[in-house]
Parts: C-alpha cells; sequence; structure tokens
C-alpha cells in the first residue's frame, strides 16, 4: 500500500476497517494524518484503500519475497508433495 498524507483528511475510516491494525494515526493539533506502522502484517484485503474517500490510500501489489510467519516453505511443501 501507499500513502499520501498530504491527501489524508484524518478521518480515521480506514483505521477502523484494518483488520491487522497495519495503520496508525499521527494526531497533533496542526499535524494529522494517517501512518503505516506494520506494512509487514498488511494481507492485501484492501479495505482501508475502499474506504479512503480522499485517495490518500492506493494499492500496490508487492510479490514476497519470503515465507509469512507460520506459513509452509519450499522445502517443506516439496517434502510434503513428494
Amino acid at each position: 500500500m501507499r500513502l499520501d498524507s498530504r491527501l489524508c483528511q484524518a478521518c480515521w475510516k480506514c483505521l477502523e476497517v484494518c483488520p491487522e491494525q497495519v495503520l496508525g494515526k499521527i494526531d497533533m493539533r496542526w499535524h494529522r494524518h494517517i501512518r503505516i506502522r506494520n506494512a509487514e502484517a498488511c494481507n492485501g484485503c484492501k479495505k482501508c484503500v475502499r474506504v479512503c474517500d480522499s485517495g490518500a490510500l492506493t494499492y500496490i501489489y508487492v510479490p514476497r519475497s519470503h515465507p509469512r510467519p507460520g506459513g509452509p516453505d519450499r522445502a517443506q511443501s516439496e517434502a510434503v508433495s513428494v
């Protein structure tokens, strides 16, 4: 996901819909917008992008270069298929 904090209207809708708590907020008197605090936890559901009326969030597909924690790695899946 990509964030353009200049477009963020600080409505916090994206925070409410994210099931993985990927986003956080900067909430100071003169400086308010979301921030990406845990990008690795993003599951790609795009709920935050769909709810963002300002266009501050966009989805960018980036293939994972390593297996997710708890998921099978390549050696395990090859061993199972043999």
